[in-house]
This record gives C-alpha cells, structure tokens and sequence, in this order.
C-alpha cells in the first residue's frame, strides 16, 4: 500500500455525542472537533447539526462541501491527514469554483424537473413569488459584482438563475402537452405576474424594480460566458438602467390611461 492510499482515507472527528441548549434548540457542542471535515466526507449527522446552527451563528452556507467526488475526496483527506486542516483548507478554497459549479447544476436540474411536472404550480406560483430576490441580486450586483464578489457564487444568483430555469422548463412542458398558442398564453399569465408586484410598488418602484431585475438577469447572462464580473456588472447595470427608464415610460402610460379612462366615466 502507498503512502497516498494509506492516508487518504477518512478518519471521523467525533468525539461524542451533540449537547444542545433546550431554550434556543441550537447545539452548543455538536460532538465533533472539526465538524466541516466530516460533511465533506458524507456524514449526514455533523451536516443536519451545522444547518441547525446557522441561525444562531450567520455562518456561511456550505453545502458546496458535499459536492467533491471520490478523487478530489481522497486528495483532500490525504492533505488533512498528512499535512494538517490548513493545507486541506486551502485545497477546499483551490476547487471551490468547481464545486460551486457543481452545486448549482445539481440544484438547478432539481427546478428543472420540478418545473416540468408541475409547470402551472412553478411557472405561475413559485416563479413570481421570487421576483423580489431577483430584484435584490440586482441591487447586490451593482455593488458587490463591482466589489470583486466571486462570481461562481450560486447563492449570490440563485433567484436570478431559478426564475430563468422555471421560466424554460416550464414554459417547455406547457408546449409540448398543448401547443405553441398555450405556451404563448402560459409565458403572458407568467409575466402578469412580475407586473402585479410591480404596480403595487410606490412612486418610481415599478421602473426600480424593473430596471434592477433586467441587471441581475443580464449581469448572470454575461457571467454565463465567461465574461469577468466587472465588465459583467457594468453590462447589467447599463441594460438595468435603460429598462428602467422605458419601464418608467410604460407605466406612465398606463396609469394616464387609466386616469384618462375613470375621468371619462
């Protein structure tokens, strides 16, 4: 056996069972010394423990960890066990692109098939009601894309990126059991939807919100194709402004008809 073979296994950081505080419901001692360690080796107990402390403690999201395959699992172990959780952090942070990556196609595949089969749930329900995470990232891009913010970053995008794949998938399902017309009817009832939000918003809210949602979804579109973030951010804070001012437009139209149209009455 090689020295590689004989040190790239995984050795569990245990130590004894979780002590919780009954009052919170958060553990004040999990049972393991390095509880990071043992969910990227699969332990699905230290992971359930960590995701009921992030409450408490803000950390950081980390289910990217889960996603090494068996060679990057093995080259990880092998660092922890022979040059200590240092290096083997700094081999974490090396292919965390990756593992980002990872992450959001296993997420993203998951919305994908839920979308198609329940297209009407997805497309006229669940997209509309992330509309305003979508006009977050927007507002977050314009800052933090400019800020250097790692653009692999799934959680940074996610609303973005799922309102794009239920849109697709959804509006694909609809096609295919009945018709181009029905997709045609199913995509206007979607987009209603983002509308209704938007006409509930004060003063300039609706051209905002809009001008905000086109930057999140042009800034991912241009991270998608390997354009760098600044140049990325800057491209969606563009396209965001100029929706926003022919938003703006729309909407004084339509509410000078609609003044128009109750004077007349």
């Amino acid at each position: 056996m090689d020295d590689f073979e004989k040190n790239s296994d995984y050795r569990s950081t245990k130590h004894g069972d979780a002590q919780r505080d009954l009052l919170s419901g958060y553990y004040f001692d999990t049972g393991y010394d390095d509880i990071e360690h043992d969910i990227i080796n699969g332990d699905n107990l230290a992971r359930l423990y960590q995701n009921v402390n992030r409450g408490e403690n803000q950390l950081e999201e980390k289910d990217y960890l889960t996603k090494l395959n068996e060679e990057q699992k093995a080259n990880y172990n092998y660092l922890y066990n022979t040059k200590g959780k240092d290096f083997a952090k700094e081999y974490i942070d090396s292919i965390k692109s990756d593992l980002y990556k990872q992450l959001t196609t296993d997420e993203q595949s998951m919305i994908e098939s839920m979308s198609k089969e329940n297209p009407f749930g997805m497309g006229l329900a669940v997209k509309p009601l992330l509309y305003g995470g979508e006009i977050i990232e927007g507002l977050a891009q314009i800052d933090k894309k400019l800020l250097g913010y790692d653009a692999n970053d799934p959680l940074f995008s996610r609303a973005t990126r799922t309102r794009s794949t239920i849109a697709k998938a959804s509006g694909d399902a609809v096609e295919q059991k009945y018709g181009s017309a029905a997709r045609f009817a199913f995509d206007t009832t979607s987009m209603l939807g983002d509308y209704a939000i938007e006409l509930m918003l004060p003063g300039k809210g609706a051209s905002i919100a809009s001008g905000l949602s086109t930057s999140s979804q042009v800034t991912l579109n241009a991270l998608d194709r390997g354009i760098d973030p600044t140049a990325s951010a800057l491209l969606g804070l563009v396209s965001g402004t100029v929706r926003g001012v022919l938003r703006s437009g729309q909407m004084n139209l339509v509410k000078s008809n609609y003044v128009a149209d109750y004077a007349s009455e």
